[in-house]
């Protein structure tokens, strides 16, 4: 996704001078569990191949549930792991250039994960719309519930072949998609 920004914008401030000149304040959401991102890249293309058509998302429920009983869990190794730590190291990068902006820029950094567990994702939007408006706010979304239903399991156990061997490894034992797949386990 960060490279929807041209590099040439992030010369001489360009980009930072943009939003502080035109009032725009910056929402981060980051889906830190990088595994994940690559395994839903993956459940895209055989779900293209399988049915036609890209389904990011859907709203027919047989077909959502077809989808779902014929899960796939990705193979990983080296090469897929070494593809994750450098999603990872990119968007720390990222992080960092738009933390910078600050405080001529507004701005809020939000992980996904942050937004599974009800309570958390309440407290979350809570404090989104809170930033936006700068006034006092409801945080609860139960009139937000939308149409669109999930395609993939959202437990990396349940997305990552091997799991526990994945997780074990030396490489991504310490890393932030590691972190994040803990962080999901707790709140499914």
């Amino acid at each position: 996704m960060y490279n929807q920004i041209p590099p040439q914008f992030l010369e001489e401030r360009k980009l930072e001078n943009y939003l502080k000149d035109n009032g725009i304040s910056l929402i981060h959401l980051v889906r830190e569990a990088k595994i994940l991102v690559l395994a839903s890249k993956r459940d895209v293309k055989k779900r293209k191949k399988q049915y036609g058509g890209n389904l990011h998302h859907i709203t027919n429920a047989t077909l959502n549930k077809e989808i779902r009983e014929n899960g796939y869990k990705i193979n990983w190794d080296d090469a897929l792991i070494n593809s994750m730590l450098e999603m990872e190291a990119l968007s720390i990068q990222w992080q960092a250039t738009v933390h910078l902006m600050a405080p001529l820029v507004r701005y809020y950094y939000i992980s996904y994960e942050s937004l599974l567990a009800k309570d958390e994702r309440d407290f979350w939007v809570g404090q989104l719309v809170g930033f936006l408006t700068k006034k006092g706010h409801d945080s609860s979304i139960s009139n937000a519930e939308g149409t669109l239903l999930q395609l993939s399991e959202s437990d990396c156990s349940d997305r990552i072949e091997n799991y526990a061997g994945f997780r074990a490894h030396e490489k991504v034992k310490h890393s932030r998609s590691a972190v994040a797949c803990d962080l999901i386990a707790t709140n499914v």
